[in-house]
């Protein structure tokens, strides 16, 4: 569970959309939607929040692994590797936070099952991420 605001949530479709819902209004209502623009993506195919900031990882049918700041919808960085494609979307993802303690980015390995058999590992220092996300 996130601690950043409890009455958020979060869905991905098949458009690669990623919404990030509030539901402190009756019936909710989508505060953000996360995309790329002015680039053709895969569907949304599982998603993960950081225990204790805005930060969502989701992973994508392009084989692209996106991380992005629920406040403002802003893609904060893509994560990629090997083979992209219609014939190689993940599946199927592992997130391992480490560091979080005091309310800090800390790091995530990232584990990716992929439709190719192959599995890649990915280790992000989130709090390095957001940071050089704001200067931008």
């Amino acid at each position: 569970s996130k601690d950043v605001n409890s009455n958020w949530v979060a869905t991905g479709g098949s458009d690669g959309r990623l919404k990030i819902w509030d539901l402190t209004f009756d019936g909710g209502q989508c505060r953000q939607v996360c995309e790329v623009k002015d680039e053709q993506t895969g569907g949304v195919t599982r998603l993960k929040w950081h225990p204790n900031m805005p930060v969502i990882i989701a992973s994508y049918s392009d084989a692209a692994v996106r991380l992005w700041d629920a406040r403002n919808g802003s893609l904060i960085k893509t994560l990629t590797g090997g083979n992209s494609g219609e014939d190689n979307q993940i599946n199927d993802i592992s997130v391992e936070f480490f560091n979080t303690e005091n309310g800090g980015g800390g790091s995530a390995v990232i584990v990716t099952a992929n439709d190719d058999g192959n599995t890649k590992v990915y280790n992000v220092d989130i709090g390095a991420v957001i940071a050089q996300n704001q200067q931008m």
